[in-house]
């Protein structure tokens, strides 16, 4: 537990706010989801956060060339 506060620590994430995790469908949020859960953060998982922003076309999205 020492080593997993201090990596939120360094990441400067404040336990006084609420903690939203986020990515492309969820995967890599669940784990920073459970871990700051495990250590008492008031967090929250935004699923779905990318399937929503890509579907609005007036946000910006940078596409990249798929690695072959």
């Amino acid at each position: 537990d020492d080593n997993l506060q201090d990596i939120f620590k360094n990441a400067s994430v404040n336990t006084d706010n609420e903690l939203v995790t986020y990515c492309f469908v969820g995967n890599a949020a669940s784990i920073v989801y459970v871990v700051a859960r495990h250590l008492g953060y008031n967090v929250h998982l935004y699923d779905g956060s990318m399937d929503e922003w890509g579907n609005r076309f007036e946000l910006p999205l940078e596409k990249i060339e798929a690695v072959k």
